[in-house]
């Protein structure tokens, strides 16, 4: 049996109207995270051993950038570990010479991705703007929510499309890698 002890981890909250402007005349700017807990992130990661996870990330313009990186860099590096994956960020809280791919998640099951909001235009955007999902490696995917800056690569398998019960697709025009 699977303990259930070091399941589900959760950084933030959902600030939707952050979101959508991208952080600028953020409401909220006066909550200062506290450095301090990364330790205890790490802690957490650390003794969950390769438990399976579900995470919730949120990030904002208003965090550290060096707070950012590390706690996507902390996931994007357990993904293997993923059962369910939320993140939620502005479009300018990614570095653009960083690049994150969801490709190693067989028993993800639920992935909510939003970076930034659908912009309801198609002005290109550079794919290291976005976050990317290669989609032939979610094997055990149920629930896809894409909004924004997210690019999809590849099909998914057709077993898997079967496993699908719930898509929401709102991106915005990724440009892929050149062929």
């Amino acid at each position: 049996a699977q303990s259930n002890l070091w399941s589900s981890i959760t950084w933030g909250q959902m600030l939707f109207d952050i979101v959508v402007n991208d952080g600028e005349d953020d409401p909220y700017h006066f909550y200062k995270i506290d450095k301090r807990f990364l330790s205890l992130w790490d802690l957490y990661l650390s003794r969950s051993g390769e438990a399976p996870l579900d995470v919730s990330l949120f990030l904002y313009k208003r965090d550290p950038p060096e707070l950012r990186e590390h706690l996507l860099d902390s996931i994007f590096n357990e993904q293997h570990r993923l059962k369910s994956f939320i993140l939620v960020c502005g479009r300018n809280v990614k570095r653009e010479d960083k690049t994150f791919i969801i490709s190693a998640a067989p028993m993800l099951r639920t992935l909510d991705i939003t970076v930034g909001h659908h912009d309801g235009v198609s002005n290109p955007v550079p794919l290291d703007k976005a976050i990317t999902v290669d989609l032939p490696s979610l094997t055990s995917l149920q629930t896809l929510e894409i909004y924004g800056n997210v690019f999809l690569q590849g099909q998914p398998r057709a077993d898997v499309l079967d496993l699908l019960q719930n898509v929401n697709y709102w991106p915005n025009n990724v440009m892929g890698p050149r062929q």
